[in-house]
């Protein structure tokens, strides 16, 4: 009887490891910004995949094609496909742990074993984000400066989204996004083809300004924004040490309505 009882003891801790979410972590602050580290993390971009040797209950883990994977009950235990309780900013369960452990208390052991918790993925979702976030002053000559640092060496990748209004004169509309623009929202879109009709016009020229007319500067430079679709693009660059300028390529944007939103985001290594 006795015996009987430590194996069903032994069963139910195992049961229970298995299952049971990561308890929440305690926020450390180690640049003493008053900021959560936790709260600053970044976004993965990197695609790894999770090894481990046994998947756990009700936990998470993902493949090397981006698929996710978890551990059910029905009658017997089955593995199945399907996408986490939460959104997991295109990170691995690896490299959420990998995150967490680097910026709170918890070494999160269990989940390394046998997968990622509920709890554990909603403690990144709930934390995660870019980081900053800006809107474009889309009418302002100056632009505006990030109030983040990009570390020398380090990588980011810069997401911009939206579309703004150039010119609304009853007749013809202008809109723009970071990279294309379109005459009354029509396609195709065109990467900086001028819609101006007035000859030897001493601001705008004749016609066709340049392939980066209306383009998202940054730092007073034309960058290859690559096109994400529905005017989400992406751009990756190194860290100098230095924050980012971003300005709107209008000689005269004081009339410029509309809304284009910059996020910075630092990418992950596997």
């Amino acid at each position: 009887m006795n015996q009987d009882k430590t194996i069903f003891a032994v069963f139910f801790l195992v049961f229970y490891l298995l299952s049971a979410p990561a308890s929440y972590a305690v926020s450390l602050d180690t640049d003493g910004d008053t900021i959560p580290d936790i709260s600053e993390r970044p976004i993965c971009i990197a695609k790894s995949a999770d090894y481990v040797k046994v998947l756990g209950f009700n936990r998470w883990v993902r493949d090397a094609k981006g698929f996710w994977f978890t551990l059910i009950f029905n009658k017997k235990f089955i593995k199945i496909q399907t996408p986490p309780p939460y959104n997991t900013f295109g990170c691995s369960c690896r490299q959420i742990l990998a995150e967490l452990t680097k910026t709170t208390d918890n070494l999160y052991l269990i989940d390394y074993l046998f997968g990622c918790s509920a709890d554990t993925l909603k403690v990144w979702n709930q934390t995660s984000s870019p980081l900053e976030t800006i809107n474009i002053p889309i009418n302002s000559p100056e632009g505006i400066v990030s109030d983040v640092i990009l570390q020398p060496g380090v990588e980011y990748q810069v997401k911009a989204s939206g579309t703004a209004v150039a010119l609304d004169d009853g007749v013809n509309t202008v809109l723009f996004d970071a990279e294309m623009m379109s005459l009354n929202g029509e396609d195709p879109w065109s990467d900086g083809i001028g819609y101006n009709t007035i000859e030897n016009d001493p601001i705008y020229g004749d016609g066709h300004l340049g392939t980066d007319l209306l383009d998202i500067l940054i730092d007073e430079l034309g960058v290859n924004w690559i096109d994400n679709t529905n005017h989400v693009y992406t751009y990756s660059i190194l860290g100098t040490g230095e924050a980012l300028t971003f300005r709107v390529n209008d000689p005269e944007p004081a009339d410029n309505t509309g809304n284009i939103k910059i996020e910075i985001i630092q990418v992950l290594s596997n």
